[in-house]
């Protein structure tokens, strides 16, 4: 009987690990391929453009991050889509001077977008991170995330192995 219990337990024990492996290899090959959707194929940030006299320019930025890694972000100015935001990227965008509004959302029905109020100005540029709470649990919702301004240096040195958007 000791036998039969201990062959059987083995067998039990085998079972498990091997559909732990499965398990694993199929999250893993997910991830893998959710990370490719959404990617940058743009060229790696190089330093700020030189502003011209009669247009303000705008960096948006999205650092690295496991959380949402295949999801590309729609961004929009003044209610008009512009691009995505894929993870580690970044987008530079020429505009008319005055105020415009800056939107980013990621992907889903229920996930909150952020927002910035922009008061551009003609030959300054303006940095903006979008930003969002992750942890354990990971903010499927994106609650809490923002279009944040941030001063010139963070900005560059953050964005310096960023990719563009094309």
């Amino acid at each position: 009987m000791k036998t039969l219990q201990t062959t059987s337990t083995k067998n039990l024990q085998k079972k498990r690990a091997w559909r732990a492996i499965k398990n694993f290899t199929v999250i893993a090959f997910g991830v893998g391929i959710l990370s490719a959707c959404a990617t940058a194929e743009g060229p790696q940030f190089s330093g700020v453009v030189k502003p011209v006299a009669d247009k303000g320019d705008v960096y948006l930025y999205r650092t690295e991050a496991f959380t949402a890694g295949g999801d590309a972000f729609t961004v929009r100015l003044d209610n008009e889509k512009i691009g995505e935001l894929a993870n580690g990227s970044f987008i530079h965008l020429r505009l008319e001077p005055g105020k415009h509004v800056l939107r980013v959302k990621p992907s889903g029905l229920l996930t909150v977008g952020a927002e910035a109020e922009l008061d551009l100005q003609a030959g300054k540029t303006l940095f903006y991170r979008y930003e969002f709470p992750t942890g354990i649990l990971t903010n499927l919702l994106f609650v809490g995330a923002g279009v944040v301004l941030k001063d010139e240096a963070t900005a560059v040195a953050e964005m310096a192995t960023l990719k563009a958007m094309k």
